[in-house]
């Protein structure tokens, strides 16, 4: 007889659905519904009911009813995890390489045109008169002549390459620009200043 009577105690406890025993879980201060007056419902542990049990938004306890409320349900969803869109990695231009290194070579120019277009009248300030024209392109590297004014001329039958620091209206100018070439300069050969029209004409017995 003892054992039967467990057994049906045992049944009534299996059958309690929601949270779990009523003086358990909660007091009579979150029940809720038309049977929570009864004050039997609240301390009886074989009262057998189907309680709903929704947690309060101050997180402070619980409040249960016996009938479910369908607005107090939301499905969870994980809360996203922002993540920093991943930039696909583009090869970084490699920056343009400036290099400090002196031309190995020097325009080759020989100014022919420069030299004629001048009238007859002018002055010419010559440093060097070679008779092959990669030693006038050698010298006017070696003294930091970028753009040299070279030509190519026909003396008493003979050809020479000459080298001009420039072309000037009248000799003091032509004087002025020697001097100022020559100051802090260890020169192997001096500068000269000539009239322009026999260069010139020396000029056009080269071309022939």
């Amino acid at each position: 007889m003892k054992s039967l009577k467990s057994t049906i105690l045992m049944m009534a406890l299996l059958t309690v659905n929601g949270c779990a025993f009523i003086g358990g879980f909660f007091d009579g201060d979150d029940c809720k519904g038309q049977d929570c007056d009864t004050p039997e419902l609240l301390t009886s542990p074989t009262t057998k009911r189907e309680w709903y049990c929704y947690g309060k938004e101050d997180r402070s306890g619980w409040q249960c009813e016996n009938a479910s409320d369908s607005s107090r349900i939301a499905a969870v969803n994980p809360r996203a995890i922002s993540q920093e869109p991943v930039q696909e990695g583009t090869p970084s231009e490699k920056p343009a390489l400036v290099s400090n290194k002196p031309e190995e070579s020097l325009p080759t120019s020989t100014g022919i045109e420069s030299i004629l277009q001048y009238p007859a009248d002018a002055y010419a300030v010559q440093l060097l008169a070679l008779q092959n024209e990669e030693g006038v392109i050698q010298y006017a590297q070696q003294y930091g002549i970028t753009d040299p004014l070279y030509t190519r001329i026909n003396s008493q039958g003979s050809e020479w390459y000459v080298l001009l620091l420039g072309i000037y209206p009248d000799r003091p100018t032509a004087a002025t620009a020697k001097d100022n070439w020559e100051k802090n300069k260890t020169l192997t050969t001096r500068a000269w200043i000539r009239k322009l029209g026999p260069l010139q004409t020396a000029v056009r017995a080269a071309q022939g």
